[in-house]
């Protein structure tokens, strides 16, 4: 994992230095938060554990209504992916359509292959609907090795003065054959989300009051972990063409289901939290003005 996420930078890097109009985005990811990434389903949830992930991405405009974006994740949830889709925007509709790769999640499927779709429509300035579903394609899961990936997300949101309003299903499925188990991770994310912005103001601040359900199962047990968070987005300008980017959840209550226990430790302080930047090519040579 460590070689892919090292190659892709690198390519990225390159693509950034020899193609104007990048834009390239990464982030660290971390918190304990979770029931951890292993195929052991707990009984007990331990705020010990972190579990941690990242993200990159570049984006590349071809024409004045095409653009193509890139990107490699590695996620407490879906583990290893790629994913490439090319995109059609107007200022009513886009529509994206590429591959979706599982990367050496297993030694017996290093590659499984998937498709990524997203649609959004949009009246401007008043209120728009979006969706965007990766899944992994062909074959099920028989031996020992095989898994499935899937990732879905819908908003439905509005415009009000220096803000945009939206109503969010987040969910994300990983599913694998361990020996003669198959073991299940699940996550759905309901949540309200308010973007504020202001014209001529380079900062931005995103809020998100959200209830989670992290479900861990397989042949003979089910971990439930139910939360309610509050989530705080900043993103700020560095330097010119740079951005800094701080997202912070943090747990307001939880609790157990099924056969993980009821009681959520309450002396421990529960979070996920991730750290990047942003870089725009054009801006950091000078030849686009921010915004």
């Amino acid at each position: 994992m460590k070689r892919i996420g090292f190659v892709v930078f690198i390519l990225m890097l390159v693509l950034s230095t020899t193609v104007s109009g990048v834009e390239i985005g990464a982030n660290f990811k971390i918190g304990n938060l979770g029931l951890g990434t292993g195929t052991k389903v707990p009984t007990k949830f331990s705020a010990s554990n972190f579990d941690w992930g990242f993200n990159l991405s570049a984006n590349q405009p071809m024409s004045d209504n095409f653009n193509i974006e890139v990107g490699l994740d590695y996620d407490p949830i879906l583990r290893n992916l790629g994913y490439t889709q090319v995109q059609y925007k107007t200022s009513i509709v886009t529509l994206g359509i590429g591959p979706f790769f599982g990367l050496f999640n297993s030694s017996q499927t290093p590659l499984k292959s998937g498709l990524s779709t997203s649609v959004r429509l949009e009246a401007p300035g008043l209120a728009f609907v979006s969706f965007k579903a990766d899944s992994s394609i062909g074959g099920g899961i028989a031996v020992s090795g095989d898994y499935l990936q899937e990732r879905n997300e819908a908003s439905i949101g509005f415009y009000v003065h220096n803000a945009i309003c939206s109503f969010n299903l987040d969910t994300k499925t990983f599913e694998e054959k361990d020996k003669s188990t198959t073991v299940s991770s699940e996550f759905s994310e309901y949540s309200f989300k308010v973007d504020l912005f202001k014209k001529n103001v380079p900062y931005n601040l995103v809020l998100n009051f959200a209830y989670q359900e992290l479900t861990k199962s397989d042949d003979t047990t089910k971990a439930v972990l139910n939360s309610i968070v509050l989530g705080t987005k900043m993103t700020v300008p560095v330097a010119k063409g740079i951005k800094a980017v701080v997202d912070l959840e943090s747990n307001l209550y939880s609790f157990g289901k099924k056969d993980l226990s009821p009681t959520i430790p309450n002396d421990r302080y529960l979070f996920r939290m991730s750290v990047g930047t942003i870089i725009n090519l054009e801006e950091l040579n000078g030849k686009k003005e921010s915004p």
